[in-house]
């Protein structure tokens, strides 16, 4: 099982996360980290996905992202702007980083209830991992992206969801009791 290591982001990161790159086909789904690293949200901390030692993803937690989507419970989180790098894609990350994100989130907004994420629903591959990872999809259809759902998943003692693409469609959520979706064979 590939091990990942999960850590706030730093300004004297910058450069490196700037040269994790995008492959072209995921960029409209995503950005490249370039362009996310520059955003100023209050309510959204980046973090970073470490591989011994080295920068191989991102993604983002927005904290107020209830308050701009109505399908996510009040007080619940957005897990937004997953990336994992073309050279290290196929290998375990975000499966890996999804694996761990519970605990992760858990240690540090001890008091958010859920999280949620939304996918574009032209994006299968991405899915996929997230339900691999153990989110669940709830059918939902997010209107505010290009077209897509949302999915849900639970990671005790909070509830942990999916990640808001760029003009994403799909939302999961994780339930309290730790259920979630069942794994997609042939991804790892």
């Amino acid at each position: 099982m590939i091990g990942v290591t999960l850590a706030p982001y730093t300004d004297d990161q910058r450069d490196a996360l700037c040269a994790l790159i995008v492959k072209p086909e995921q960029e409209q789904f995503s950005g490249q980290p370039e362009a996310l690293v520059s955003l100023t949200e209050t309510e959204v901390d980046l973090y970073l996905i470490l591989r011994d030692d080295t920068l191989v993803g991102m993604f983002r937690i927005d904290t107020g992202y209830s308050r701009s989507h109505s399908f996510a419970e009040n007080g619940s989180m957005g897990l937004r702007s997953v990336i994992v790098g073309a050279k290290w894609q196929g290998c375990g990350i975000g499966t890996a980083m999804l694996r761990d994100l519970p605990g992760f989130l858990r240690k540090r907004y001890p008091d958010s209830a859920d999280i949620y994420l939304t996918v574009n629903l032209r994006n299968n591959v991405a899915r996929a991992i997230y339900i691999k990872g153990g989110f669940t999809d709830t059918g939902q259809h997010y209107l505010g992206g290009s077209a897509g759902g949302v999915c849900q998943r639970s990671c005790p003692p909070i509830s942990c969801g999916v990640s808001d693409f760029w003009r994403a469609g799909f939302a999961f959520r994780v339930q309290p009791n730790g259920s979630g979706g069942l794994p997609i064979a042939g991804l790892s």
